[in-house]
């Protein structure tokens, strides 16, 4: 890209960046997501040259202008969301049984409890399993509020 800074305008070196770079940084992201502060720190160095050459500015531009410049969600973000988007589907039977099964079973009682929509966490033993998809997504779906838990995409 940043041989083509000087030759193409603004939306065609966006459009490369989306089209070609962006999908190889979140290829599977989902379950890569248990990255270390370093291996997600040169990722997002890729994002924001990118953004960078896109919008024409130098290194001293700060980063959260740049995403606002853009319009673009930091990889992080975007990866906590397909995290999201999959457990939704996992939960509503989108996707074949077998992931589903992997899910801790909750503990149905007879009746309505505080927080009953839920997912029960798993107990993690170390760190590494403990930032793994389905704890860490678990995590995030139960901190979602209730009418997104319990939205029905069609």
């Amino acid at each position: 890209m940043r041989s083509l800074k000087f030759t193409l305008d603004r939306r065609s070196l966006e459009t490369i960046y989306l089209s070609f770079i962006r999908p190889l940084l979140e290829y599977v992201d989902v379950i890569f997501d248990n990255l270390t502060n370093f291996e997600q720190n040169e990722l997002d160095k890729i994002q924001n040259e990118a953004a960078k050459i896109v919008t024409g500015t130098t290194k001293l531009t700060s980063i959260e202008n740049l995403y606002i410049n853009t319009g673009w969600q930091t990889l992080g973000n975007r990866r906590n969301i397909h995290k999201l988007i999959l457990i939704y589907k996992i939960l509503y039977s989108q996707v074949p049984s077998y992931l589903y099964s992997l899910l801790p079973e909750n503990n149905n009682a007879r009746y309505t409890l505080r927080n009953s929509s839920h997912q029960r966490n798993f107990h993690a033993r170390t760190n590494i399993f403990y930032n793994s998809y389905f704890p860490s997504t678990l995590r995030l779906w139960n901190e979602l509020a209730e009418s997104l838990r319990n939205a029905h995409i069609t």
